[in-house]
């Protein structure tokens, strides 16, 4: 077997068509946890086009870009759901003498934002799943 093809094949699978890149390509997953697909959905969520047509939205990638966007989606999705679920955990079986205010209000932004982050992700995951849903009805 080819080892140049294997390892094209290989970077294949950890890339994105991106149309608005300077090569083309983004990676899937540029670090070592779902936090770091947020760069690639962000600049797909903002690239994206409504097409009032189809009802759905359009995106600078082609479908298998779009399944690839989906599995981050909700990989992020059930990461940002434990990690909400484990602060809270953390909060509610800390002893409340312990914790000071700028902590305590320092956390509860945390918190917020994560739950910001996770219903953004969670709503693009969907928009996604309606367009791929649109791309199989014109085969």
């Amino acid at each position: 077997m080819n080892t140049n093809t294997s390892y094209e094949s290989e970077l294949n699978k950890r890339q994105i068509k991106f149309n608005h890149s300077a090569n083309g390509v983004v990676e899937a997953c540029p670090g070592e946890t779902a936090f770091a697909m947020l760069f690639p959905l962000g600049a797909f969520n903002l690239t994206r086009s409504y097409d009032s047509e189809s009802s759905c939205y359009q995106y600078q990638t082609d479908a298998e870009g779009l399944a690839k966007l989906k599995s981050n989606c909700e990989e992020t999705v059930m990461i940002l759901s434990s990690s909400v679920a484990a602060l809270g955990s953390v909060l509610a079986y800390a002893d409340a003498d312990e914790i000071d205010q700028f902590t305590l209000n320092t956390y509860s932004l945390l918190i917020t934002g994560l739950g910001e982050l996770l219903r953004k992700v969670s709503q693009q995951s969907g928009e996604i799943s309606d367009t791929l849903i649109q791309l199989s009805k014109q085969k």
